[in-house]
C-alpha cells in the first residue's frame, strides 16, 4: 500500500492480484469471488459478460481495519519488521539517514487531534502593500521519521499530536532506530534542518559518535565563520545530470557543485 498514489488504487493493483493476494493467505476462488456475496451484481448475460475479478475483500473493508488497529500496536509491528530487515542483512552496515518532522493536517472533527495556532503564509498577507499578521488555527497530528535514503524506508516513526515541538521526541525517535538496527547496521550521519537545532540534542549525537548536517542561514555566525576559512578545507568537485521539460523538448543539464570541507570552526562551540 505505500507505493500506492492514491487509495483507491489497492482495488486493481492489489485486491485482483492472486499472487499478492495469496501472500496474506487467500485463495483462488476468494480472490475472484470475493469472501462473501454482498456487494456483487451479476451481469445480465453471464456467457457475454463473465464475473470480473473483484478482489476477496474491498477497500472499504482495509481502511476500516487499519484505523481500528491501536497506534501502539502498530508501532510495535513497525519496530518489529525493522529488526527483522536488519537482521537479514537488508540495510547496509553504515547508514547516512534522515530525519524529518511533518505535520498532518486534520478537521476539527478528527479524534484526538491537537490544535495550533500559527501565522499564515507571507503571501497570504499582503493586502494593499500593507502585511497584517493572520492567524489561523490548525488540527491534526505530527510525525517524526527517520529513513534511510538507499531503500527510501523509514527506520523508526514516532506519532503525536500537531501541537509537540519538534525538539521534543527527536532524541526518541533517533534512539528507537538505534535500537532497532541493533548490532547489524550502524547510523553514521544525520541530515536534519535547522528546526532540530538543540545543543542538548547536538551533543548527544555527538557522544553516540553520530555527524550532523545542518544548513545553516546567512545570519549566523557559522556561516560568515564558514566564509573566511574558504581554501583551507578539503575541497571537491561534483557533478549531476538532471533533464528540463518534457517529450521531444527534454533535454539534459548538468549541475556543477565546488563544496569544500571545513573544520575547527570556532563560532560553533559544539
Amino acid at each position: 500500500m505505500a507505493g500506492l498514489q492514491f487509495f483507491w488504487h489497492m482495488g486493481p493493483v492489489i485486491l485482483s492480484s492472486q499472487s499478492l493476494m495469496r501472500i496474506v493467505g487467500f485463495n483462488g476462488r476468494e480472490i475472484k469471488e470475493g469472501t462473501c456475496n454482498r456487494g456483487s451484481k451479476k451481469p445480465v448475460d453471464d456467457k457475454k459478460r463473465p464475473v470480473p475479478i473483484r478482489g476477496p475483500v474491498s477497500c472499504d473493508f482495509i481502511r476500516d481495519t487499519l484505523m481500528s488497529i491501536a497506534a501502539s500496536t502498530l508501532e510495535k509491528m513497525f519496530n518489529r519488521g525493522i529488526s527483522i530487515l536488519a537482521e537479514h542483512k537488508f540495510f547496509p552496515k553504515t547508514i547516512h539517514a534522515l530525519l524529518d518532522a511533518s505535520q498532518i493536517e486534520s478537521t476539527e472533527k478528527c479524534k484526538g487531534c491537537g490544535k495550533v495556532t500559527k501565522d499564515k503564509p507571507p503571501e497570504l498577507k499582503l493586502r494593499k502593500k500593507c502585511i497584517r499578521r493572520v492567524l489561523e488555527t490548525v488540527f491534526g497530528f505530527k510525525i517524526w521519521v527517520v529513513w534511510d535514503p538507499n531503500s527510501r524506508l523509514p527506520l523508526s516513526m514516532r506519532f503525536t499530536t500537531i501541537e509537540v515541538h519538534d525538539i521534543n521526541l527527536v532524541q526518541e525517535v533517533v534512539q528507537q532506530a538505534i535500537d532497532n538496527l541493533g548490532e547489524h547496521a550502524k547510523i553514521s550521519s544525520l541530515a536534519i534542518d535547522r528546526g532540530f537545532t538543540d545543543g542538548i540534542f547536538l551533543w548527544w549525537l555527538n557522544t553516540e559518535n553520530i555527524t550532523f548536517f545542518i544548513p545553516a542561514k546567512a545570519n549566523m555566525n557559522v556561516y560568515q565563520d564558514a566564509l573566511y576559512c574558504i581554501g583551507t578545507g578539503n575541497l571537491c568537485n561534483r557533478d549531476k545530470i538532471r533533464t528540463i521539460g518534457a517529450g521531444k523538448n527534454k533535454i539534459a543539464v548538468t549541475d556543477h557543485w565546488s563544496v569544500e570541507g571545513l573544520e575547527d570552526l570556532t563560532t560553533a562551540e559544539f
